[in-house]
């Protein structure tokens, strides 16, 4: 059973109930608590899930002095069960599961309750976002989300919403049963599709989330041939439960969502086979052309007579 460590400050219900799950302590970790703390809507508990870190104590600490915030610690079941058991020790109407290396504007939580509490038939909502790397600096291209239709992004003609941006109604998480236990990897892709199936998404243009992406953060640690596998296991099981519902329309999309998955996979292990074969790194270029014929052998066929073609245009 999971132990409280620190129990809520207050006896209420709030508007929000913010549900963070981790394994470690982190360097980043006071740096998000921050960007909560700074939220411009206040009306909003904290519940730290503490999945058998190695440092509890300075989960703790850190958490220590927030306002309406607790830790849960319990022994080590995966980032699955751990936002399961935040959720059960929630109550607020709406949750946002917030990662723990990731910054918030303060105003994102204003932005998004008002945007749920406008529309009472929404069961979500996400924003925009940008990235952050380790040191806090942003880089890359700011992610502006556009309203898009349960069909689009169950086809893949659109990306889902990243769980990270999300709103949602505590309804919502009810019906849907919370997060399978069976995934350790895009766990929150998986959920998410199930979301979008469930009723219309919000979306905020306003860039609310900074995401940190670094060396040491999930995405990065894994073998990119697990995240892969893992990525079409989750549009594949969704597309499986619509099947079994008999609902052929969205198991159509979601099949569409398969093809589009491998076919975008295959085109990047033939772009980086393309990319070894002319640096000479040949065992590379061999894993990475094995790994795009898995997912789809004819584009990687045209991925590479398409590189091909460009190059002999560039050198005449």
């Amino acid at each position: 059973m999971p132990l409280v460590m620190k129990p809520s400050s207050e006896d209420r219900t709030p508007a929000v109930s913010i549900v963070l799950a981790t394994n470690r302590g982190g360097p980043y970790l006071r740096e998000t608590l921050q960007s909560v703390s700074a939220q411009t809507f206040t009306d909003w508990e904290l519940v730290v899930v503490d999945d058998g870190s190695n440092e509890p104590e300075a989960i703790v600490d850190a958490v220590d002095g927030m306002a309406a915030s607790r830790v849960i610690r319990q022994a080590n079941a995966g980032i699955s069960i751990a936002r399961n058991v935040g959720f059960a020790n929630s109550s607020g109407e709406f949750i946002a599961y917030l990662d723990d290396d990731d910054v918030w504007d303060p105003e994102r939580l204003a932005h998004q309750v008002e945007a749920l509490r406008t529309d009472p038939t929404a069961g979500s909502c996400h924003c925009g976002y940008w990235f952050i790397d380790g040191a806090g600096v942003r880089f890359g291209t700011e992610v502006t989300v556009q309203p898009a239709s349960p069909e689009s992004y169950l086809s893949g003609e659109v990306d889902i919403p990243r769980i990270n941006t999300l709103l949602l109604r505590r309804s919502v998480i009810q019906r849907l049963g919370g997060f399978l236990s069976s995934f350790s990897l895009f766990e929150d892709c998986e959920f998410v599709f199930r979301v979008v199936k469930e009723g219309p998404v919000i979306s905020l243009s306003d860039r609310l989330v900074g995401w940190r992406r670094y060396p040491e953060s999930v995405s990065f640690i894994h073998d990119a041939r697990v995240m892969n596998a893992a990525a079409v296991r989750a549009v594949t099981i969704v597309r499986w439960g619509a099947e079994t519902q008999g609902n052929s329309s969205e198991a159509k999309a979601l099949a569409g969502n398969v093809l589009r998955t491998k076919r975008r996979l295959a085109d990047h292990h033939a772009s980086e086979f393309c990319h070894h074969v002319r640096t000479r790194h040949w065992s590379v270029a061999r894993s990475e052309l094995t790994e795009g014929l898995h997912y789809s052998p004819s584009t990687v066929l045209r991925t590479c007579v398409s590189i091909a073609m460009r190059k002999n245009t560039t050198q005449r």
